[in-house]
């Protein structure tokens, strides 16, 4: 007999695309040369440096003349807070005469593994039910 999965696969399902491969380098190939807004889910191994990293890159690439303009970054990572990057997106876009809007929304550091048995799932450390206004 089949029983159904504990756990939601495409609700917990972390880091199926490595977004570093969105970085401008040294290859004659630019990745969505277009791409203008980025938005990614249930990031778990990407480090804050790693995107940092990919948004300078991109951010260069469009001073070089290369790519379009990236304007908005959201990012849901299943880990907690390593490195504050806001001020940095924010110096480099200022220097390249760009707004990047970002969001980035970080697990508590407690919140590794989540239950979706237990009683107390969906729910705040205020015991409020989580919203999509709470986590946008």
């Amino acid at each position: 007999m089949n029983y159904p999965p504990l756990v939601d696969q495409d609700l917990v399902l972390p880091d199926v695309f490595d977004l570093k491969l969105l970085s401008i380098g040294s290859s004659p190939v630019t990745p969505l040369p277009r791409l203008e807004s980025l938005e990614a889910y249930n990031l778990e191994s990407l480090t804050d440096e790693d995107l940092l990293d990919v948004i300078m890159r991109r951010i260069n690439a469009f001073k070089r003349g290369e790519i379009a303009a990236l304007k908005s970054v959201k990012a849901y990572f299943q880990r907690p807070l390593q490195k504050d990057i806001t001020e940095d997106v924010s110096r480099l876009a200022k220097e390249a005469g760009v707004e990047v809007k970002l969001y980035l929304a970080y697990a508590p550091p407690s919140s590794r593994f989540f239950d979706r048995l237990s009683p107390s799932f969906g729910l705040t450390f205020n015991d409020s039910i989580w919203s999509s206004e709470s986590i946008c």
